[in-house]
């Protein structure tokens, strides 16, 4: 079974693309997601997930989506590799987005923000 599940902020303001040869929309952005460890400073690491979603879905959902947005994403992983233009080898590993809740407001993060 392949199936993950994040919680975390989206770590700047995404956007829809499209693929070259057919026009299909997707959206990526990255996921910062807070490890559970706490160093002896009382600072987190995180680790940066990049995450896609395909299709149309990505051409209504990017007007919600904004960097420091706490979402949770349920998907899958998904790796493979790719020949990049200077001809090397690059492997990637993103997670495809099935399912992306908001779990804070807008409102909520300007008031945050301001205090």
């Amino acid at each position: 079974m392949n199936k993950v599940l994040l919680l975390g902020r989206i770590v700047k303001q995404p956007e829809v693309r499209y693929t070259s040869e057919k026009e299909f929309p997707y959206l990526k952005f990255v996921l910062a997601v807070n490890r559970k460890y706490v160093k002896a400073t009382g600072e987190r690491d995180a680790d940066f997930v990049q995450v896609v979603l395909w299709g149309k879905r990505s051409e209504s959902i990017v007007e919600s989506l904004s960097k420091g947005r706490l979402v949770n994403v349920i998907g899958k992983l998904r790796t493979g590799n790719y020949e990049n233009k200077e001809g090397v080898k690059r492997f990637f590993a993103e997670v495809e987005a099935e399912q992306i809740n908001f779990l804070d407001t807008k409102e909520k993060r300007e008031e945050e923000e301001v205090s």
